[in-house]
């Protein structure tokens, strides 16, 4: 699995540590110049940017011809699967861990506050996890050749679930009197703990539909 991971990361890692760049620039320049209305933009923009490399690990392998060397080694194709899903997970992180460390950092320079960032990451990680859950099993079943358009599709899906999600645990925490152990949590709390509880069980769900198309893939 180690040896998949490494291999995933080699086939972007130009291009991840290039958006890692470009994320920290666009962040500085909306924190620097934007009002206070454009930093809740800055979690979405960075999760964006930094999981796009990932998502390109299966286009990369279809170009070199990987995909189809990869399948004769002695290993499961679930595997295969598995080491996507897994680095895609890895780079998720690496992005909230990203936001945070840009966040803090900015709160010390200048003592400002940011009350709802919490929240904002949340959703953008729950985004990220909904848009890779669209677009592995897509990929699979139509190829890395249509990864462009797949991408586009998926983005816009995972855009428009967003708001659903955000709508739907809204009205669930707004009843959460009724239910007394959640009477004196911070209704923060339970939106991030709502959306990446969501965004983590369709990634999930995902992971078994991706097996099961790649696992009769024929190349």
């Amino acid at each position: 699995m180690s040896a998949l991971l490494l291999t995933n990361y080699y086939l972007v890692y130009k291009s991840l540590w290039m958006y890692i760049l470009i994320a920290l620039g666009a962040a500085g320049i909306i924190l620097g110049f934007g009002g206070d209305a454009m930093h809740q933009f800055i979690p979405l923009l960075t999760m964006l940017l930094i999981a796009m490399p990932a998502l390109e690990v299966i286009k990369q392998e279809g170009k070199s011809g990987y995909d189809k060397f990869v399948i004769t080694f002695p290993i499961r194709r679930s595997q295969v699967v598995r080491s996507h899903y897994l680095f895609y997970f890895l780079v998720i992180l690496l992005g909230a861990l990203l936001i945070t460390g840009i966040f803090t950092g900015y709160s010390l320079l200048t003592e400002a506050s940011f009350g709802e960032t919490g929240v904002q990451i949340g959703l953008a990680v729950c985004l990220i996890f909904v848009m890779g859950s669209f677009v592995y099993p897509l990929l699979y079943l139509l190829g890395p050749e249509k990864s462009d358009g797949i991408l586009i599709i998926a983005a816009g899906i995972a855009l428009v679930s967003s708001f659903g999600i955000e709508k739907l645990l809204v009205s669930l925490i707004s009843k959460q009197t009724t239910i007394v152990n959640f009477e004196y949590i911070d209704t923060n709390v339970l939106f991030i703990s709502g959306a990446l509880f969501i965004g983590i069980i369709l990634f999930i769900l995902s992971f078994f539909f991706s097996v099961a198309i790649y696992s009769r893939k024929e190349f």
